[in-house]
């Protein structure tokens, strides 16, 4: 899981795909409405994690969010554990995921 403008929770599997479930802050629920999924394949490549969007639903706020964030992304793993994972990409930014209960994180109890 994730809080940046909003809660985002990655669900990865071993076949390769992973959910990716944003649930945005107030602002931005304007762009993307108050959920948007966004379904993944994924690799692990020379050290980087490795995203392509493969699809997701609203489609008309997919459309938006490819837009503004792309449909690939790259980037370097700085940490990976069984409780953390700190991702670089190329401009800088870092991303820093916390494990936690799917469930429990989407607020599915």
């Amino acid at each position: 899981m994730r809080q940046y403008h909003g809660k985002r929770v990655l669900s990865v599997k071993s076949d390769g795909t992973a959910t990716m479930v944003i649930e945005p802050s107030t602002f931005y629920t304007l762009f993307f409405g108050k959920r948007l999924t966004i379904q993944l394949a994924w690799k692990i490549e020379n050290g980087h994690a490795i995203y392509d969007v493969t699809g997701g639903s609203p489609a008309d706020k997919l459309k938006i969010a490819k837009n503004t964030w792309g449909d690939r992304w790259d980037e370097r793993i700085l940490e990976l554990n069984s409780e953390r994972l700190v991702l670089k990409a190329e401009s800088g930014s870092k991303s820093k995921w916390t494990r936690v209960e799917t469930e429990t994180a989407l607020g599915n109890e």
